[in-house]
């Protein structure tokens, strides 16, 4: 059999896998979530309608947004987006693994670990922004192994600021490697800084904005105008979180060690850029890190689904960032 022929029935082997993969996904979600499923769709339209189940919500119009024209076709819009936000990030995945390393099969492998840890990551809540923010996540990873322009990357972040506030954390991106380019090129330096500010003033307008102008009451019961989050309408959970930091300790959980793996990955993510001079996989370290270190005072800790998003762009990122070259030093010009 020729090479090329063999090549190609590897590729469709390998994308079959990949989606009866997303599948198992598709149908893990739908079994856990069959008695609630109403209850997330609401959620999803209660931020249209200025009604949803927390302020802190109100800015997250992009994907129930998405929701709301697959209502148009058919009549499980919410089960249709998962299921096309499910195939498309395991696509994604395998593809930008496959092209980074060569090798079909460790596509494969990292969207079923990928695909795993999100089964086990499961909890009673699933919103819809949770899906797309993985997505921007793990084109910011890209963008930042390929070393993608300024302009990509404000255009992603403005993208993601109607999505959810993460798009805060996105914004440290071109600080970072705006203030490490400094000394190699000055003038690059400066612009990648100055789009980063810039950035997140935007955000910044974009999340109070929204919060402010299109609330009108919570849809959860007695909860109303949610007067107790007026100020940057999120919730405060720091004390919360030390006391089941605790008592994961004391009982062992294994909460502790998914929190281990994400919060290593992480700052391998920053050694392997400082060590191979990569400004941007410093930054997207960075911005990785404070976020996630961030749900430590605004999350749940127990609630798993917060660390779903994360799942395609570590792993992504723990099998491509090694490769990044030893003299990358520069971000392309905007």
């Amino acid at each position: 059999m020729p090479a090329t022929s063999s090549r190609s029935w590897l590729f469709f082997l390998s994308a079959l896998c990949v989606m009866v993969l997303a599948q198992w996904q598709v149908s893990s979600w739908q079994q856990t979530h069959a008695e609630n499923i109403d209850q997330l769709i609401d959620a999803a339209r209660g931020v249209l309608s200025g009604t949803p189940h927390w302020r802190a919500y109100q800015n997250r119009i992009l994907s129930p947004a998405l929701v709301h024209v697959m209502g148009w076709f058919s009549y499980q819009p919410m089960t249709l987006f998962v299921q096309y936000a499910l195939f498309a990030l395991n696509a994604a995945l395998f593809l930008l693994v496959w092209r980074r390393t060569g090798h079909h099969l460790l596509g494969v492998l990292a969207v079923a670990a990928c695909g795993l840890l999100w089964i086990l990551e499961h909890h009673r809540w699933s919103y819809t922004w949770d899906f797309t923010e993985a997505a921007c996540w793990l084109a910011l990873s890209w963008m930042a192994i390929n070393r993608a322009s300024l302009k990509a990357v404000l255009l992603l972040i403005v993208v993601s600021a109607f999505n959810r506030e993460s798009a805060l954390f996105m914004c440290l991106y071109p600080l970072v490697c705006g203030a490490l380019l400094l000394r190699q090129d000055a003038a690059q330096g400066r612009r990648w800084i100055k789009g980063g500010v810039l950035a997140l003033v935007a955000v910044l307008l974009v999340t109070e904005g929204l919060r402010k102008l299109l609330f009108g009451y919570s849809s959860l019961s007695g909860v109303g105008v949610d007067a107790s989050h007026a100020i940057f309408e999120n919730h405060i959970n720091l004390a919360i979180n030390l006391r089941l930091l605790a008592t994961m300790v004391e009982q062992a959980s294994p909460i502790l060690f998914i929190l281990a793996v994400y919060g290593v990955s992480m700052l391998w993510f920053i050694q392997v850029g400082i060590s191979r001079r990569a400004p941007q996989l410093v930054g997207l370290g960075v911005a990785l890190s404070l976020y996630f270190a961030s749900l430590l005072v605004f999350g749940l800790l127990h609630e798993l689904r917060l660390y779903q998003p994360l799942n395609w762009c570590v792993a992504y990122l723990l099998l491509t960032s090694q490769s990044v070259g030893d003299a990358m030093v520069e971000v392309s010009s905007s």
